[in-house]
């Protein structure tokens, strides 16, 4: 999550205040709202990860149906470095620096 704080701070939408669900909300529909295409990419990977987690805490699923679950598991990972990819391509493409 740090790319996303990066993007958020070159665009100017950084925080002082510790990272909450809610303050990520906040920050993202500002920057929704000024930067349309930056949104897309952040917004993407933070979904991406929240799936991600979500499936692989899923544990009732994980011992009920474990073939089916770490079918999801990779397709999420994946899903997850798309995302990563997209964003860290748009960063270069705006010289975001995120290393």
């Amino acid at each position: 999550m740090q790319t996303l704080q990066k993007v958020l701070t070159h665009y100017g939408l950084h925080s002082d205040v510790p990272a909450s669900f809610k303050k990520r909300d906040e920050l993202l529909e500002r920057l929704k709202i000024t930067h349309q295409e930056a949104w897309e990419k952040a917004s993407g990977y933070v979904n991406a990860h929240i799936t991600s987690d979500r499936i692989k805490n899923d544990k009732e699923k994980q011992l009920k149906k474990p073939e089916h679950w770490e079918s999801e598991v990779k397709t999420a990972e994946q899903a997850l470095l798309d995302s990563e990819e997209a964003l860290k391509s748009f960063c270069n493409k705006r010289s975001i620096s995120i290393n």
